[in-house]
Parts: structure tokens; sequence; C-alpha cells
């Protein structure tokens, strides 16, 4: 958990990732991941990383997407794979 009502399960290289990605699910009935400061959980970044700059390029977006809380409405209110897509091609590294 990183930030309140957002969850970043992760993998690496060495538990078999073979390309980089993330996946984002948002939920409509948010649900407790066990954290009691954060939860519970409405928007779920899913990460693979295949080396470790792959890693850190793609948590530095993340970060970004993670501190402007008006993004992470924008999100949340995306219905299609398009809004999505326009959002995070507008944030600003």
């Amino acid at each position: 958990m990183i930030t309140p009502h957002i969850a970043m399960p992760h993998a690496h290289s060495d538990k078999g990732v073979q390309e980089t990605g993330v996946a984002v699910l948002t939920l409509k009935t948010p649900v407790p991941f066990g954290h009691e400061e954060f939860d519970p959980v409405s928007l779920v970044f899913a990460l693979a990383a295949k080396n470790h700059s792959d890693l850190e390029n793609t948590l530095g977006v993340m970060l970004q997407i993670f501190s402007d809380q008006n993004t992470i409405e924008q999100i949340n209110a995306c219905k299609t794979l398009d809004e999505f897509k326009s959002i995070v091609e507008n944030i600003k590294l």
C-alpha cells in the first residue's frame, strides 16, 4: 500500500516476469487489503517489472499519479480504456 485507497501488488523478474507492464483495476465497491491506515482500496495498480531500470521508471510515473488527487479521482471515474489512456498520456513528468 502506498497511499489511501490504492494498492500496488507487484512482481519482479526473479518471479518469472517476462515483460514490464501495469494493470489497473478500479473497484466499484472498495475492499480491505489488510492495511488499517489505507483501507478500503478502490484502485489497484498491479506492476510487473522485468528489470530494476523498468521498475524505477514505472514507479516514477506511478508516484506522479499518486501525488495528484485530481488524477486519482479521474482514474476512479473512468468507464473506458480510452478514458484511462487519455488521463495517463496527459501526466507531466
